[in-house]
């Protein structure tokens, strides 16, 4: 049994995960690749650019905050949730 090394066993991994790829998307195995990179790093640069999730998450609330009541803040979930009799609504 060859000993492989590591680089070498990780690229036949990497060329056979690319022609699954391209099996699957009916495209040659450079156009699959080539698209797959540029999907990739549209996503990561889109992360980048943008605020981070913790920030969209606060703007979020501080838009529900702006947009609902104040005794809607005031207000227990359990009573949203269930009736007087206990039940839920």
């Amino acid at each position: 049994m060859p000993f492989h090394h590591e680089p070498e066993h990780q690229e036949c991994r990497d060329v056979r995960l690319a022609k699954a790829l391209a099996h699957a998307t009916g495209e040659s195995l450079t156009a699959a690749v080539t698209k797959a990179l540029r999907e990739r790093l549209a996503r990561v640069k889109r992360v980048d650019d943008g605020p981070g999730m913790a920030d969209r998450i606060q703007a979020i609330a501080v838009d529900m905050r702006i947009r609902l009541s104040e005794d809607f803040f005031d207000t227990e979930h359990g009573d949203l949730l269930y009736g007087p009799d206990g039940l839920p609504r």
